[in-house]
């Protein structure tokens, strides 16, 4: 939008030149921006005043404020005066109404990039340090010698993600790339054979993926995301355009 790349472009000519020269030697200027960036798309979405009140009671409900005293504690612990807690408050609703209004035309293209990645998945997986044992569970499951549960209990190593060899449901953000190839490419109730990521071992077997669907759960967290990267990609031009023309 050819108004906020104006505004930027006239927040940077107000930067004193060498507080500017210090931004950009700390490489800070880009995030500068962002935060201006978002600030200036705030201060021109209103939300409804009832919708407005609500979230900041749920705040205070939230945060055990009920008092003035409690108050002026939190706001001097974060440094803030009510006006700028409130404004935080408010932030992500103003943000999102930001994006249903003017960025959800991307929405459908957009979820279809990321759908592999929000479908959810449920797996048995057993972790161990040697290729040796891992090939040996591996073979006393596929003979039904033995199952997941009872070789998880006693060879296993234990994570708190997996408790009992059983992951999920969840979708893949943050997963190894192997782990996620060995899923994408699996069908339920198969099993794996071992493979290695970094010092492990891993068995797994693949008992259910739910297909993710753009409900209003998932529409929400996506405008979200298409609205980050529309503030860092116009953050990113704004800074090269600016500093080209310099």
């Amino acid at each position: 939008m050819e108004d906020l790349e104006s505004k930027i472009k006239n927040f940077i000519n107000g930067i004193n030149p060498d507080t500017l020269k210090i931004l950009k030697f700390g490489n800070m200027l880009p995030t500068i921006v962002k935060n201006f960036l978002v600030y200036e798309i705030a201060s021109m979405e209103s939300i409804e005043k009832n919708v407005q009140e609500n979230e900041i009671k749920n705040f205070y409900l939230k945060n055990n404020i009920n008092n003035i005293k409690s108050l002026s504690k939190l706001l001097k612990a974060k440094n803030l005066t009510q006006e700028e807690l409130h404004y935080q408050i408010t932030l992500p609703s103003k943000i999102y109404k930001f994006a249903e209004d003017n960025l959800k035309n991307e929405l459908n293209e957009y979820f279809l990039k990321k759908k592999e990645f929000l479908d959810e998945y449920t797996f048995n997986i057993i972790r161990v340090k040697k290729s040796d044992l891992a090939h040996e569970l591996y073979f006393q499951i596929d003979s039904g010698e033995s199952d997941f549960l009872k070789l998880s209990k006693r060879y296993s190593f234990y994570s708190p993600l997996y408790p009992e060899g059983v992951f999920g449901p969840r979708n893949l953000n943050g997963f190894n790339p192997i782990i996620i190839n060995k899923l994408l490419s699996s069908t339920i109730g198969n099993l794996i054979m071992p493979f290695q990521v970094d010092e492990w071992w891993l068995i797994i077997k693949l008992l259910e993926k739910k297909q993710a669907k753009l409900d209003k759960k998932t529409t929400k967290m996506l405008l979200i995301e298409i609205f980050n990267n529309y503030v860092e990609k116009l953050t990113k031009n704004s800074l090269e355009n600016h500093f080209r023309l310099d």
